[in-house]
């Protein structure tokens, strides 16, 4: 049967856990179709003083099948085991073509509880108007099922809902008998031969528990709790509570079973879906800090990301690769069900670096030609003048157009300084248009990582489901080169562990914060393409089918209402929303508006935007972002008044005073000078936070 056959595989993958040799072979045939790049090359020129010397570069991950008298190849580093590790682990599932939409939690997961290695997997969100959005038209199913509620609530006590789940996945994998029996996963496990790559730790009180299921399942790792308050995202942990929380993670690897400790062992990821801070302060010593001739002095004991201090032993040598979720249920379970389903194969590159500051390793071009050499699509390089805030600002409108940015800028944790003396803003990130991993060498990024006033911030509101960036000042280089960075994940590394440094001082505990699944590929489309079996998942009993309700719908006699755009863009069928939307824009109301803005805002469609928004009633946060992403780049332009009336209403909260200032020049233009303090005056009585009075105030002092 097929169970057995993918038991079977298991088992011989795993006869010696420690050296792979099964896996090796298995893969040596499984990639052996892959054209082997060229050999990566080692960076040029020679470091400066604050740029330590560079790391190898990874040998391809293509091997000729060996022959029947041939020797396995010598072992590979241990990012790329680890990468092959779970590039195999998911190649025994099959991957269906629908997703399942779902209202609430209980829902959610007796969805995912019917994830089986015998029936395969399939993503399933809690329905919202953004996140659902951007996952699914990059998914783009063959079947997508809307499911009503289960009817129930999950048990309140943390740990009454910890049991069902944990019942839930062993019934999942091994039969409802055995989940009666008392099996544990970590059973299930050595039944197979498993050794799981990593261990993803929750609380069942937080809301981001969901992602630790999703992470768990998919990749074959262990699911422990970890309870406890140790902070707020934004906050520092101090050296007590760190000590608290380094002891029971190390607990809860020495407990498991399986080798930890050391870089290639079996147990080699740390993935924490809760709440914690980004950063923490750890009474380390000087010899445990990066020491680079010619960096200004450290000070006492500073703060570090969270997230490069786990997983070290007592000498801080690194030990393992620690990522991070957290955030309400519906963000978390989208930014894990991202790194499971969606295909990275499109890049687009954004340099400031080329544009004045010295530092050619880490310029952009050089990735763009290994990206190039692996088969990666780049979809956009801006760089040197054309880096500007008005480049920038052409670039997002109607979102990024690519699955992983690289972003090279310098600033603070609110502003990023961009070419030609140019900064732009937490207001100029905008909407997306489709899921989005990010590289992105900056200071401070991520010192307010739940703000979505600071630009890292704004970025995981947005989308971004996996981040390498900085919580402090890091020092250009604490980052890998992202022309190093490319060579790892061409060659099968995880995005979020070729995103740090393993050689040299800066390998020390600092402040480089890595967010997200640490077992995420960026595979080449080169390598084996993922394929999807339809037909398995249908709409069963009191579910909805969207495409066929849809067909039900456009045939009747009246027009479509605002549900039915939103399902017909849901399902990328946008030429026929936009042909329904030209016959019946003239009768259409405000939600029907609202529905198809995105389809508008992603095709840069301005004129029927900006006639679209003027039917809304009261404009969403996300209406006004996607109206501002698509005006900013085109206010030298701006010559009706009405369109700078719709502006001046749609000042979006927290975000006031920065929009209007970049109104005004266009404002006096318009109406004269006179009407600069009293668009002022008018903009804070609107205000409905004294964050946004502030900062008013502080502008009409200029005028």
């Amino acid at each position: 049967s097929r169970a057995d056959s993918w038991t079977g595989r298991l088992k011989r993958l795993y006869d010696d856990s420690m050296s792979f040799p099964a896996m090796k072979l298995f893969l040596i045939g499984c990639l052996s179709a892959w054209p082997a790049p060229a050999a990566p090359a080692q960076e040029s020129p020679a470091p400066s003083s604050t740029e330590p010397a560079p790391e190898p570069a990874p040998e391809p991950a293509t091997d000729p099948a060996p022959g029947p008298d041939q020797q396995a190849p010598p072992p590979r580093p241990w990012p790329q085991q680890l990468g092959l590790r779970s590039a195999y682990f998911s190649s025994l599932w099959s991957e269906l073509d629908t997703v399942v939409l779902v209202p609430d939690l209980a829902t959610w997961l007796d969805e995912v509880g019917r994830w089986s290695p015998r029936l395969g997997r399939w993503p399933v969100l809690i329905e919202d108007r953004y996140y659902t959005r951007l996952f699914v038209r990059r998914f783009a199913p063959q079947n997508l099922i809307r499911r009503p509620s289960v009817g129930v609530r999950l048990p309140a006590e943390p740990a009454a809902l910890e049991a069902l789940v944990r019942s839930r996945m062993v019934a999942a994998w091994a039969g409802s008998g055995a989940a009666s029996e008392g099996r544990s996963m970590d059973d299930v496990y050595r039944e197979l031969g498993w050794a799981p790559p990593g261990i993803v730790a929750t609380s069942f009180a937080d809301p981001a528990w969901p992602a630790a299921v999703t992470l768990s399942i998919a990749r074959g790792q262990l699911l422990r709790t970890l309870d406890g308050d140790f902070g707020r995202p934004n906050g520092t942990m101090d050296p007590a509570e760190f000590r608290r929380l380094r002891d029971e993670v190390n607990r809860l690897f020495a407990e498991s079973g399986w080798s930890w400790g050391r870089l290639g062992a079996e147990l080699q990821a740390l993935t924490l879906c809760r709440e914690l801070p980004v950063r923490a302060r750890a009474s380390l010593g000087s010899s445990d800090l990066p020491n680079l001739p010619g960096a200004p002095a450290l000070g006492s004991d500073p703060p570090v990301a969270l997230t490069d201090l786990l997983c070290r032993d007592e000498s801080q040598a690194r030990t393992g690769v620690c990522g991070w979720v957290f955030g309400d249920s519906v963000r978390a379970i989208y930014m894990a069900m991202c790194s499971v389903f969606i295909q990275r194969d499109t890049i687009s590159l954004f340099d400031v670096y080329g544009a004045g500051l010295d530092a050619p390793p880490y310029e952009l071009d050089v990735a763009k030609e290994k990206l190039e050499g692996y088969g990666i699509e780049v979809t956009s390089l801006v760089k040197a003048s054309g880096a500007d805030l008005e480049g920038w600002r052409r670039l997002v409108m109607g979102g990024i157009p690519a699955d992983v940015l690289f972003m090279n800028t310098s600033g603070v944790r609110g502003a990023m300084d961009l070419a030609r003396g140019t900064t732009g803003r937490t207001s100029d990130i905008p909407p997306l248009s489709r899921p989005l991993a990010l590289h992105m060498i900056h200071s401070f990024s991520l010192q307010r990582p739940a703000s979505p006033s600071s630009i890292g911030g704004r970025w995981l509101d947005r989308g971004v489901y996996a981040y390498v960036g900085s919580c402090e000042e890091p020092l250009l280089a604490a980052f890998t080169t992202p022309a190093m960075v490319v060579d790892w994940v061409a060659n099968l590394s995880p995005f979020l562990v070729a995103g740090r440094r393993y050689t040299g001082p800066m390998s020390r505990p600092w402040r480089v914060v890595t967010i997200g699944d640490p077992l995420m590929l960026i595979e080449p489309p080169a390598g084996q393409p993922r394929t999807r079996v339809k037909g398995a998942r249908v709409a069963g009993k009191g579910e909805t089918d969207v495409r066929v309700r849809l067909l039900e719908q456009l045939r009747g006699t009246e027009p479509p209402d605002a549900g039915c755009y939103r399902d017909l863009i849901l399902l990328d069928q946008d030429d026929l929303a936009r042909s329904l939307w030209t016959r019946d824009a003239a009768i259409a109301g405000p939600g029907e508006a609202e529905a198809m803005l995105p389809l508008l805002f992603e095709e840069r469609r301005f004129s029927e935007f900006m006639s679209a928004y003027r039917l809304l009633e009261a404009p969403s946060p996300e209406s006004k972002d996607m109206l501002w992403a698509c005006q900013l780049p085109r206010l030298g332009e701006l010559d009706s008044l009405l369109d700078l009336e719709l502006l001046e209403e749609s000042l979006r909260d927290q975000l006031m005073a920065r929009d209007l200032e970049s109104l005004m020049p266009h404002l006096v233009r318009l109406r004269g000078s006179r009407a600069a303090r009293t668009a002022v005056e008018s903009a804070i009585e609107r205000a409905g936070s004294s964050l946004d009075r502030d900062q008013l105030r502080v502008l009409l002092g200029k005028y």
